[in-house]
């Protein structure tokens, strides 16, 4: 018999997934398992951010993050709380919850620009959670599912390119929140972040937030020819909802600057 995590694993990957009809089931079973299982939780956390990406006003798509960030922080809160009554090691799982608590962070920063304590707050708590993914991956080398996991790899791209992107006095504001937590500051390093996200491609050629996020570091290092290709790359890619339409005009209009 199926059951509903593998249900959601194998719905959740279709291009024409119903996620109204995924979403009300897995409400159903969290709330028949009185909202303790936290592999729903993390689920839920997932499906309300690709549920966002359909969505156009800012407000509801910053209200639906913060939705999806809860979901996952709640995710983590249950599994560590059932390795302490259990005082086994944490499921492996955890590092879904980690990685949707880190996407979830990353994309709130990016709706607080105009608010810089909330953008950083946001950002160091991305930080976090992107930091313990990493050091999952390191503990279990043989897993090839997390080690290859493409949104990871676009997450580091992305931070190298918003690290590049701070102003001097955000710079020095990051630096003095991280300077009261044990999260080091990564080195800027767009070369690494340009590996990173190559290799998220080559994982998932249809994500077209790579190729946006590609094409912006690669203009940064002054590879204008690779980032001229990197867009034709992705405007070859399918829409999936409406977040990738406003990146293909984006792109557009990059191709257009360009010449």
């Amino acid at each position: 018999m199926t059951t509903i995590y593998q249900k959601f694993d194998n719905e959740i990957k279709k291009k024409n997934c119903d996620y109204n009809q995924l979403e009300k089931e897995l409400l159903n079973e969290w709330q028949a398992k009185n909202n303790q299982d936290p592999e729903l939780a993390w689920r839920l956390s997932s499906l309300i951010y690709y549920k966002s990406l359909n969505l156009q006003n800012d407000e509801e798509i910053k209200l639906k993050s913060l939705e999806s960030m809860r979901y996952a922080e709640k995710s983590l809160e249950l599994f560590e709380k059932n390795t302490s009554k259990t005082k086994t090691a944490a499921n492996d799982n955890t590092f879904y919850a980690l990685k949707w608590s880190a996407m979830a962070h990353g994309r709130l920063a990016l709706f607080e620009m105009n608010d810089v304590e909330q953008k950083i707050l946001h950002t160091t708590n991305f930080l976090k959670y992107l930091n313990k993914c990493l050091q999952q991956q390191q503990q279990q080398p043989n897993n090839q599912q997390i080690n290859n996991d493409y949104l990871v790899l676009f997450m580091q791209g992305r931070f190298q390119l918003a690290l590049s992107m701070l102003a001097e006095d955000e710079l020095k504001s990051f630096q003095q929140r991280l300077s009261t937590t044990t999260i080091a500051l990564p080195k800027l390093n767009l070369l690494d972040g340009e590996q990173k996200l190559r290799r998220s491609i080559e994982l998932a050629p249809d994500f077209i937030d790579n190729y946006i996020t590609l094409a912006y570091l690669l203009i940064k290092e002054r590879k204008i020819s690779d980032a001229k290709s990197i867009i034709e790359q992705g405007l070859r890619q399918q829409c999936s909802n409406k977040s990738d339409e406003l990146i293909r005009q984006e792109l557009l209009k990059i191709k257009e600057t360009l010449g």
